[in-house]
């Protein structure tokens, strides 16, 4: 039996949101990285991330659930604003509702 537990890790920019690198370890790491190598070559962001279609069941929704960290670890860390204008309140109250919940804004 496979097991899909592993560490996932997205670094990006606190400005930007900019994904600046992936980390990930498990055994299935050599079927989801190369996602993680288009994100780095197309300066993809944590917003373009969420709001990226993911099949589903599948492990390679595990992106998803990385950015989805990374912005509530921003608005923890007292960030007052998104970078792309959006307020803190709108995706803070997203976040609480669960990563399933979360849609794209306009």
């Amino acid at each position: 039996m496979v097991r899909d537990e592993g560490p996932v890790k997205l670094a990006f920019r606190r400005d930007t949101r900019i994904t600046l690198g992936v980390h990930m370890i498990g055994v299935a790491a050599s079927e989801l990285i190369h996602i993680g190598m288009m994100l780095l070559h197309t300066d993809s962001t944590l917003d373009q991330i969420l709001s990226a279609v993911f099949n589903h069941p599948t492990l390679s929704e595990i992106y998803r659930v990385a950015a989805l960290d990374g912005i509530n670890r921003l608005l923890r860390s007292g960030l007052q604003k998104a970078a792309d204008g959006r307020s803190v309140e709108r995706v803070d109250g997203a976040l609480r509702g669960g990563y399933k919940k979360v849609r794209q804004w306009s």
